[in-house]
């Protein structure tokens, strides 16, 4: 993984993330629609998806690792680990995603390594410190004159 970041590859990186934003969007708005339906009517309608459904679980778990969702941070499945209703092929899948690299941790990583926050003689704290603090008297001042 590069050490330096530089300045001009900021800005590709936060174009990408808002690209992952929006295809998580999508993802949640489907959840949406099927909280629509009561969970009979949910049992019927995913008769109809068998065998896409498990496939497309496969695909949610593995989303899910590669965003950096922890195995801590899971709800059990009937109080069992997350993947242990998969098919012995995906479940192997979806447990070497866990010990892949997470965007999570990948960003983290890139955020820590990032130069800005000590520049020189320049603080970023201070620097937003100070900008917070002006902003907050020039309010204080516009309050006062009205």
């Amino acid at each position: 993984m590069k050490e330096d970041i530089q300045e001009s590859h900021i800005g590709t990186a936060v174009s990408r993330l808002n690209r992952v934003i929006k295809i998580q969007k999508i993802l949640i708005d489907q959840i949406h629609v099927l909280e629509t339906m009561t969970p009979m009517v949910f049992l019927d309608f995913r008769d109809f998806l068998i065998p896409a459904s498990g496939f497309q679980s496969v695909q949610f778990r593995l989303i899910e690792n590669k965003l950096g969702l922890s195995k801590a941070d899971r709800f059990s499945y009937s109080g069992t680990d997350y993947h242990t209703h998969l098919k012995e092929p995906e479940q192997a899948k979806v447990l070497a995603s866990e010990s892949a690299q997470s965007l999570f941790n990948v960003v983290e990583k890139w955020l820590e390594r990032t130069p800005f926050l000590n520049w020189g003689v320049t603080s970023f704290w201070t620097e937003y410190e100070q900008a917070v603090a002006n902003m907050l008297a020039d309010d204080r001042k516009v309050k006062k004159t009205q």
